[in-house]
């Protein structure tokens, strides 16, 4: 069974460095030691200060700690969906520009340490954004680029009354693109 880590993080955009090594040394510190004290479990909730530049450093250090001890895969933001989606597309692709266009001034050394981790592990070690809060953050900023991507993936027919849909969502205006989303 897939474990899941709920880490409800803002993401920080603080300057903080990351470390890109993962040998088991990696978790050789007082984060991995609490984590050898957890039980196994499906859910794990972890709270945060927010504005504190040692949370990227928590944060890298308990997900690939419980990465390593219990295979936990998921990382739940405190965002929508659609910004998880754009960043697993920097995962896969390594896109540099996906993180440019989230935030051009954004410290991005979690998602980049955990790219770097996931090219390092098999695809059932890999680790995994997912999105649990409202999608209209920046006007829907995130939602339009996540369906235009979509949209190029499944390389609809214009016509096609799906990609009509895509398209009206993707070309509104920021206020009224909900009224396609409804």
């Amino acid at each position: 069974m897939k474990r899941i880590i709920f880490l409800f993080f803002i993401f920080s955009f603080s300057k903080v460095q990351g470390q890109n090594s993962f040998a088991n040394k990696e978790y050789d510190n007082w984060l991995s030691s609490a984590v050898a004290n957890l039980n196994q479990a499906d859910f794990y909730f972890v709270g945060q200060a927010h504005g504190n530049q040692a949370n990227i450093i928590i944060e890298r250090d308990l997900l690939l700690s419980l990465n390593y001890k219990f295979n936990v895969q998921y990382y739940i933001l405190e965002y929508g969906q659609s910004l998880a989606f754009l960043l697993n597309q920097y995962l896969e692709t390594g896109q540099d520009s996906i993180l440019n266009f989230i935030n051009s001034k954004g410290n991005f050394d979690l998602v980049k340490t955990i790219k770097d981790f996931n090219d390092t592990v098999p695809d059932l070690r890999k680790i995994k954004f997912f999105g649990v809060d409202f999608e209209n953050r920046l006007d829907g900023k995130w939602t339009k680029k996540a369906i235009e991507i979509i949209s190029d993936k499944i390389k609809l027919a214009s016509n096609q009354p799906l990609q009509i849909l895509l398209n009206a969502v993707i070309n509104q205006e920021p206020k009224s693109e909900k009224e396609n989303l409804i």
